[in-house]
C-alpha cells in the first residue's frame, strides 16, 4: 500500500518477461555521526577483550589491535528514536595505507548490558549485516600496491532495540595501517 507503481514494461518475445517499477517515500534520518572527536573520546577492545591503543592522527584515529579483526568501543549508546523492526545504513569512511583485499564494515548493535559485563566471549557484537556494492566500493582494496585507499563501506543492518548500543569496526584496519575517519549511520523506518 505504501508502493506506488511508475512505469511497467513487458517482454513478449520468445522468453516473455514483465518488469514492474515502483516507487516509495523513505523516512531515513540520521542519528549519529561520529567524528575524530566522537572516536578519540573513547577506549576499544579487540579479540577476547584485549584492550586496543587508538591515538589521533589527521583527520581521524589510527588504532593497533593485536592483530583483531574487530575492534569495538567500550561506551554503550542509546538512541531512544530506534524501533526494534528499523533498519540501519551504516556509511563507514576510513583510508586505508595500501589495499588489503579484506572486507570492513562499520556495525551497531543493540547488546544485552548482562552479556557486556561478563565480558561473555561468546556473543557476536557485529549483528547480520549486508554489504552494498562490496564488488564497487573496495575495489581499490584489492591492489595491495595501491597506497592510500580512501574507502567509504555502506553496510544495511538492523540494531535492534536502540539501547545498550555498542560501535563495532571489522576488517584488516587495526595494525596502524588505517585512518579511520567515521561513520554515520542512518535509520529507516
Amino acid at each position: 500500500d505504501k508502493f506506488e507503481p511508475v512505469v511497467s514494461y513487458e517482454n513478449n518475445g520468445v522468453r516473455p518477461s514483465k518488469v514492474h517499477i515502483f516507487k516509495r517515500k523513505v523516512e531515513l534520518k540520521p542519528i549519529i555521526h561520529l567524528n575524530q572527536q566522537n572516536l578519540s573520546m573513547t577506549n576499544y577492545f579487540g579479540n577476547f577483550g584485549k584492550s586496543c591503543k587508538a591515538q589521533i592522527a589527521g583527520q581521524g584515529i589510527k588504532m593497533e589491535c593485536d592483530s583483531s579483526p574487530i575492534s569495538c568501543a567500550n561506551q554503550v549508546l542509546t538512541f531512544s528514536e530506534v524501533a526494534k523492526s528499523d533498519l540501519q545504513f551504516v556509511l563507514f569512511h576510513h583510508i586505508n595505507n595500501k589495499g588489503t583485499k579484506t572486507v570492513s564494515h562499520a556495525s551497531m548493535k543493540s547488546m544485552d548490558v548482562s552479556l557486556l559485563n561478563e565480558k561473555n566471549k561468546n556473543s557476536d557484537p557485529i549483528p547480520d549485516t549486508y554489504i552494498l556494492n562490496q564488488l564497487v566500493s573496495n575495489i581499490y582494496d584489492l591492489d595491495v600496491h595501491r597506497k592510500d585507499v580512501d574507502l567509504i563501506d555502506i553496510s544495511l543492518q538492523k540494531m535492534g532495540s536502540g539501547k545498550s548500543v555498542l560501535f563495532c569496526m571489522k576488517g584488516k584496519l587495526f595494525e596502524d595501517n588505517s585512518l579511520i575517519e567515521g561513520a554515520k549511520v542512518f535509520n529507516w523506518k
